[in-house]
């Protein structure tokens, strides 16, 4: 679960309000401090990591003590020091947990978490699909798609598996559009458009097997026609995250905007749940999740963010929609508000290009 850096603005205002109660001991108020562990990483077995706890803080500027903790796959526990840096040594595979809490001298912060994905140093049969990017063709043009980014052990043989798995309402499959497998590369197949009034939004699946191991999928997006200046959006194409020993997990996910030309920074963003788990902490199919967007350094790019935390542990596909920069939505397209009420969202529900991503929300055993 990645967590974004703790707010110096937020710790500036917290200061400026201390500053202003009364010099009178008897009303200052001593704010309990706050603990940061860092991102979530991966690492190898038996190669040793370094903790770094130097980003916790205490609004009230008071000199801190640390204490971190490791939790092991099968449960066990262990100190690891007290200092702010700390070095950890995971001797067995699997999700490590490393907790670190800090103290002012008056209050002890909660815990914060930071998880470790350990692996062996041979890395076992994990499959990666790489669909590749997005494209945009004029009506009746081709997409030569290129899975050749995908990746798996060394030596392995890998069977790369197109589909097509979203188009525009009314589109016939076969009739409309084509999905042709290179017969000399599979990791090639190109998309032909074939209607020329059909135009909108088609999203191509992949999935790469070896043997009986296949891949989460990635998706490509083929925008056909019609949009002018309206904004693409390039997602990761998936994330794991494992929940807490209290059963949630902080979800972090990010997607790049961009247009053809000129500046993204003005478009919004909007995440939608296109497939969840059941439960009652599960989110419904079509929920619109909270949104966030800042601007890279250099235009005309984008980086929405996606944070919420959930105890809905499964399989996710989440669809991040950027409302385009152009003056109106063209046809057949419709606003993604509307698109909310549908009980299956699709790359076409917004005026730009959407993105798909697969989250993973795994529990930890205790």
């Amino acid at each position: 679960m990645l967590r974004a850096n703790h707010s110096v603005a937020a710790s500036a205002i917290v200061l400026t309000v201390a500053s202003l109660l009364s010099c009178d001991s008897s009303s200052v108020v001593n704010h309990p401090p706050v603990a940061f562990a860092g991102y979530d990483r991966d690492a190898i077995l038996g190669e040793p990591v370094a903790l770094n706890g130097n980003q916790s803080y205490d609004p009230d500027g008071d000199a801190l003590t640390f204490s971190w903790t490791a939790q092991t796959p099968d449960g066990q526990r262990q100190l690891l020091g007290e200092q702010a840096v700390v070095t950890y040594q995971p001797l067995s595979r699997g999700t490590h947990l490393l907790f670190l809490r800090v103290h002012d001298g008056a209050h002890r912060s909660p815990p914060d978490l930071l998880a470790l994905r350990v692996r062996a140093p041979t890395p076992e049969t994990v499959l990666v699909a790489r669909a590749g990017a997005n494209h945009r063709i004029p009506a009746g043009g081709d997409a030569t798609l290129d899975g050749s980014g995908s990746s798996g052990p060394d030596g392995a043989v890998l069977e790369h598996q197109w589909r097509v798995v979203d188009w525009p309402d009314g589109v016939e499959p076969d009739l409309d559009f084509a999905l042709a497998i290179d017969p000399t590369d599979p990791a090639v197949a190109t998309f032909s458009h074939l209607t020329a009034a059909k135009v909108g939004a088609y999203v191509v699946e992949l999935r790469v097997r070896a043997g009986e191991v296949e891949s989460d999928p990635d998706y490509v997006t083929i925008g056909v026609d019609g949009w002018g200046e309206a904004v693409m959006a390039e997602a990761q194409p998936a994330a794991r995250v494992a929940a807490s020993g209290e059963g949630r997990a902080e979800v972090n996910l990010e997607a790049r905007l961009y247009a053809v030309s000129g500046s993204a920074a003005d478009a919004a963003v909007e995440w939608w749940v296109q497939t969840a788990p059941e439960g009652d902490a599960c989110p419904e199919i079509g929920a619109r999740l909270s949104d966030g967007a800042s601007v890279e350094e250099v235009p005309p790019l984008t980086l929405a963010r996606l944070r919420f935390e959930t105890s809905c542990t499964g399989t996710w596909l989440l669809f991040v929609c950027p409302q385009g920069s152009a003056p109106a939505c063209p046809a057949p397209l419709s606003p993604s508000p509307a698109c909310g009420e549908r009980a299956a969202l699709t790359a076409s529900c917004c005026c730009g290009l959407g993105a798909r991503v697969m989250l993973t929300v795994e529990e930890v055993a205790p």
